[in-house]
């Protein structure tokens, strides 16, 4: 049976397509990270910038709010203050309140207010040092390195651990947004009952929760290029079919449509 980090991290592939979650949500990622890829868990061996590789990047300075719900499982009430509400029994009548229910495992909320989407610049400079990299046995054939981040100065995420789960939450301010105020910071929110297991994270601060990774591939087609990889399908990887080539290695987006093949192999 599939752990919450398989539901949660295929949740959020449907919603994003070609990224992956942090897991835990808490782990804070930067560019440059390099790891392996266990199932759908990516988890770190190295950097970089610790293996003395430069890299520019390119910054983001346009915000963009994600607001993500788990396609099934959640259920959403909310509670003005002064209002009473027979579905709110824990929540104070002179408090604003949202009350939410998990109708599975694995079912999430995401909520940034703001995101960044910072990313390694001039590709092709960083697949030619990584092949050289390969070339000297200096990096791994399943190594991935993070090439793409989504980062949020303040984020709220909630995951159900249990099949049956939900809380309730008060805030000192009104939610004039519903769900979309979930991620602030400065709402104030404070905990008023739980059941079931629920990961918690409300009103995190500088949180990386998605990232894309390229790796390297065997080039079938055309000169070598950078691309991004994605999670199903047709898969184009080196893990059994590497060459000592380098004109036929390429570094590329892992992509949805890949990533399938990849966990079934």
């Amino acid at each position: 049976m599939p752990d919450v980090c398989d539901i949660y991290s295929k949740g959020i592939k449907k919603k994003l397509k070609n990224y992956w979650a942090a897991w835990l949500p808490t782990t804070k990622f930067e560019l440059g990270d390099i790891g392996i890829l266990n199932g759908h868990y990516f988890q770190k061996v190295s950097s970089l910038a610790s293996l003395e590789i430069p890299f520019d990047t390119t910054a983001d300075g346009s915000p963009s709010p994600i607001e993500l719900v788990s396609t099934s499982g959640v259920s959403i009430k909310v509670k003005i203050a002064g209002e009473t509400n027979e579905a709110f029994a824990s929540v104070p009548k002179g408090s604003a309140g949202l009350k939410i229910d998990f109708g599975s495992e694995g079912a999430f909320v995401v909520q940034c207010p703001a995101t960044f989407e910072p990313a390694i610049s001039d590709p092709l400079k960083l697949q030619n040092k990584i092949i050289d990299l390969f070339e000297k046995g200096q990096w791994q054939a399943d190594w991935v390195v993070i090439v793409r981040l989504v980062t949020a100065p303040s984020a709220t995420i909630l995951i159900s651990n249990s099949t049956a789960a939900g809380l309730e939450l008060s805030s000192t301010v009104e939610f004039s947004a519903g769900l979309a105020d979930l991620g602030s910071a400065g709402l104030g929110l404070s905990l008023k009952s739980q059941t079931g297991d629920i990961f918690k994270m409300l009103g995190a601060q500088g949180v990386t929760p998605f990232f894309q990774v390229a790796t390297l591939k065997r080039r079938l087609f055309g000169a070598p290029r950078f691309t991004t990889k994605s999670m199903f399908g047709l898969d184009h990887s080196i893990k059994s079919t590497i060459t000592s080539q380098a004109e036929d290695l390429y570094l590329d987006v892992l992509r949805d449509e890949e990533v399938g093949a990849m966990l079934h192999e």
